[in-house]
């Protein structure tokens, strides 16, 4: 029979209380149960206190908190503490930078926004392989906003750094185009660039929304946002639906025009779903108690459903435009992908082609991307394509437009120096020939398996100049999503409810949390930097030229592949 807390109490000799809590186990439920009414009644996150910030914190508290202590001051916290805080942090990435100097380029990403206090502000990160550093975030209420003041406030931001010259790139977005000569022209080693996630959004609005649309496609999008609005604005039908389906429905957001391709996607993928609901007996009974105009609604909605043809133009959507969904996720990933954009560009657009002549509208968007892709794909791209290792078995030296993004970057990155733009030419033909070490069967694997700048740093030691341009250019970013991110960061910490907190405040805060979790990621024992594998094809892809596609594991994936099997069979797209 299991002991009470008075018989051992009773039993033990010269033994405190707190002893005898810990014998029974009822000081660890004593302290969990403490730790959960924090989480309840602070209404913090259930995760929380399993945040290895939150264990050490409890563990210095155990160790080294004196009789009676109590915790800081809100103003002490906002004011004293927060202000070393922010001084330590400064100093850890300034360390951190100067680990990344010799191995890679930093590209610099900055995003715009009205906060949840109505005034504008302006962030700015710089992304690098390990992660993204947040450098500051701009209170611009009082601040002119031309573009080239936007050019000085973003040189000034890059030099505090004070390692401007591992800055190669500025991505930025369609707003600020006419800042970028005035960047160049104030730092002439760094290159500016659209950020490639707007352009394909783009491209889908002007597919899907606005008034040179395509009709088709936007009338598909008008009848599947009536079903789903249909589905989740009452309760009813969404718990059908939701105790039938796998997955939700999904509605298009406003400024993200590629979601009007996922909700079509979705709706494909979950009609024998849609079906069961609308055709089951809970769902008629509770119809039959509905208004009339909800009934007409329902109606409709079922017929959309039904309606083989309209179905059969949503899977040719979704197989028409997933290769360009995987080439925007592809572009809004985390990690260096400015040398993987040309081939995925250009296997996108063989993928769209296929379907030229299978479906009325094809043509009219692949013009619609052609126009896009001239925005899309940078003389910067073609240079990181040509000297990628993973692509070494590509002819890119016959293509004038690699030539050319190499040497225009070389003399960027070798500022007249002549001596090392010709080592840097002349070391890239030993590279893509597979001379000397270059063509060993562990460089090649070795270009399959790591960051391709580190392959730089590992296996071109012979050839410094094309060590540091390559491994310059396979390490930079084609977004800017990085800078996006971070504002909602800075929304949860000034949020509606604290909307009074200073500027400075919230950007020390930001900056604080930020490269704080920058900084315990890359000290991790079991960090790795990730990488893009391209061993595998798009779906359905057989072409010999770009034989490699992304490997990008997503939901679209497989909308795709099942989008492109009712392509190949339906009589719409023989």
């Amino acid at each position: 029979m299991a002991k009470t807390f008075d018989d051992a109490a009773d039993d033990a000799t010269q033994q405190c209380i707190k002893g005898s809590i810990d014998k029974l186990g009822l000081a660890t439920e004593l302290c969990h149960e403490e730790v959960c009414n924090w989480v309840y009644v602070t209404l913090q996150s259930f995760n929380e206190p399993g945040q290895e910030s939150f264990i050490k914190m409890l563990t210095t508290l155990i160790k080294f908190a004196p009789k009676g202590y109590k915790p800081p001051s809100p103003f002490l916290i906002r004011t004293k503490y927060l202000d070393k805080k922010f001084a330590k942090a400064q100093a850890e990435m300034t360390l951190l930078f100067e680990d990344l100097e010799h191995h890679c380029a930093l590209t610099l990403q900055s995003d715009g926004k009205t906060n949840n206090g109505k005034r504008p502000i302006v962030n700015y990160i710089a992304q690098s392989p390990k992660g993204g550093h947040f450098l500051g975030c701009d209170d611009m209420s009082d601040c002119e906003k031309n573009c080239k003041k936007m050019a000085d406030y973003i040189c000034e931001k890059i030099r505090s750094t004070g390692k401007e010259r591992s800055f190669a790139l500025v991505v930025l977005d369609g707003a600020l185009r006419a800042s970028f000569p005035y960047i160049e022209a104030q730092m002439p080693w760094i290159t500016t660039m659209w950020c490639s996630c707007h352009i394909l959004s783009l491209f889908f609005k002007d597919c899907f929304s606005g008034t040179n649309a395509v009709p088709a496609l936007r009338d598909a999008l008008a009848k599947v946002k009536t079903v789903v609005h249909f589905i989740r604005d009452r309760q009813k039908p969404l718990a059908l639906y939701r105790s039938h389906a796998k997955k939700e429905v999904v509605l298009p957001g406003e400024t993200r025009y590629g979601s009007a391709v996922l909700c079509i996607c979705r709706f494909v993928a979950g009609l024998d779903w849609l079906d069961t609901t609308f055709s089951c007996t809970e769902y008629k009974q509770w119809i039959r108690t509905q208004a009339k105009d909800v009934q007409q609604e329902s109606a409709a909605c079922r017929a959309v459903v039904n309606d083989v043809d309209f179905t059969s133009l949503c899977a040719d959507i979704a197989a028409f435009f997933g290769p360009a969904i995987i080439l925007l996720r592809l572009a809004d990933t985390d990690l260096p992908n400015v040398s993987k954009m040309v081939p995925s560009s250009y296997l996108c657009k063989s993928k769209m082609e296929e379907f030229r002549t299978k479906l009325p509208w094809a043509a009219t968007c692949i013009e619609k991307y052609e126009k896009r892709e001239e925005d899309l794909l940078h003389p910067i791209h073609f240079a990181a394509y040509l000297v990628d290792p993973q692509y070494l078995d590509h002819k890119q030296l016959t293509n004038p437009m690699c030539m050319e993004g190499f040497l225009n970057f070389i003399e960027k990155r070798f500022p007249g120096d002549v001596a090392k733009q010709t080592a840097a030419v002349a070391s890239l033909s030993a590279f893509k020939n597979g001379d000397g070490v270059f063509g060993r069967e562990a460089a090649k694997l070795a270009a399959m398996t790591m960051p391709a700048y580190r392959w730089f740093q590992m296996y071109c030691f012979q050839e410094p100049e094309l060590q540091e341009a390559g491994g310059e250019l396979c390490s930079l970013f084609t977004m800017q999503s990085g800078s996006e991110r971070n504002h909602k960061m800075e929304g949860v910490c000034k949020s509606k409810m604290r909307n009074r907190l200073l500027s400075e405040t919230t950007n020390k805060v930001v900056y604080v949390c930020a490269n704080s979790r920058l900084r315990d990621k890359v000290q991790a024992p079991l960090y790795r930097e990730g990488y893009l594998e391209w061993n595998e094809a798009l779906p359905g892809t057989d072409n010999a030229v770009m034989a490699r596609g992304p490997s990008l594991s997503s939901e679209v994936s497989s909308f795709v592949c099942h989008s492109l099997t009712h392509a190949l069979t339906h009589p719409c797209t023989r």
